[in-house]
């Protein structure tokens, strides 16, 4: 583990090492510390999990695809799925409304537009297969966050690893007495911070990548509540 290793760091500052020497391993395991304390916390995080993904770092329960009756109050969208694509108008309306710079208000006002343009009889049937799109490209755009995110957490237990193995290899090297080992530590140093540094930086980001598919699933609900409205 990398918290009894810690202990054995510490144990060697009373060795008869140059204070150089010492302060320099002493940094480095301080950075150290924190970085295994972040992996802890991440590894709670992923434990606290009702999913087996062990790539999935939220707080959030892990849910691949929004189904449709989650947001959607609407006639079935069954068989839909695939031919919205060929009618140009809904495909264009839901080419627009998904993109992620469109904010509520806009999508709406280009939602309630394209309803009154359709001919009655027709709109439940038309708006229908504009939800069945929207639903889709959500869905995708959704699941390739998911992914991200997943390699995002791969990286990050990769970089964990770097920086455990670094402190196995500079107890080896801090129990060298040859001249060369406060070069050789002052590299090592140099190099821990580094990825340290790294590992902390990117942490930051897990929370804000965590809420990317949640705005994703809340905007498919604004706009399956805009279709809705307009539902004869």
């Amino acid at each position: 583990m990398i918290t009894s290793d810690f202990q054995k760091y510490r144990d060697h500052e009373h060795r008869p090492f140059s204070a150089r020497r010492g302060q320099m391993i002493a940094q480095a395991i301080r950075r150290a510390v924190l970085a295994a304390t972040l992996v802890a916390m991440m590894a709670a995080q992923v434990g606290a999990q009702e999913t087996m993904d062990p790539d999935w770092p939220c707080i959030q329960v892990l849910v691949p695809t929004i189904s449709a009756g989650v947001v959607w109050d609407g006639p079935s969208i069954k068989g839909l799925e695939a031919g919205w694509r060929d009618q140009v108008g809904i495909a264009r309306l839901v080419g627009l409304v998904t993109q992620r710079h469109v904010d509520a208000d806009q999508a709406e006002q280009k939602i309630d537009a394209f309803a009154q343009s359709q001919p009655t009889a027709d709109r439940n049937t038309v708006l229908t297969a504009v939800f069945a799109g929207i639903w889709e490209i959500l869905n995708e755009k959704r699941q390739y966050m998911i992914e991200r995110i997943k390699e995002f957490t791969r990286q990050q237990n990769a970089r964990a690893n770097r920086i455990e193995n670094m402190l196995l290899e500079l107890e080896v090297i801090a129990s060298n007495s040859s001249s060369a080992s406060d070069a050789n530590i002052a590299k090592f140093r140099q190099d821990l911070v580094l990825e340290v540094r790294i590992f902390e930086d990117r942490e930051k980001s897990i929370v804000y990548l965590c809420e990317l598919p949640v705005k994703i699933e809340g905007k498919m609900g604004e706009l399956a509540r805009a279709i809705s409205a307009q539902l004869n």
